[in-house]
């Protein structure tokens, strides 16, 4: 998610193009990243503050990708895919 150069791949309004390995790769780390976000949410003590912010911020981040991604590339890297 760093904005450095890359001869392999570039995001287009935040999505992942160009090669495959590149993009899969890119999405895994977006994956990683957003397990390790995840537990910064246990600070808050209001359980519908916490919903809230798991529903509309932490959930819509891979759902990004899920609809705006070849199905192929991702079908490739999710477990059972």
């Amino acid at each position: 998610m760093e904005a450095g150069v890359s001869t392999d791949g570039m995001r287009v309004a935040g999505v992942p193009v160009r090669i495959d390995d590149w993009v899969q790769a890119f999405i895994l780390k977006a994956a990683r990243a957003a397990m390790t976000d995840v537990a910064k949410f246990d600070v808050v003590m209001d359980g519908h503050l916490h919903i809230q912010l798991l529903n509309f911020c932490h959930n819509t981040r891979m759902a990004f990708f899920g609809r705006n991604t070849p199905t192929p590339l991702l079908s490739a890297i999710i477990p059972g895919g």
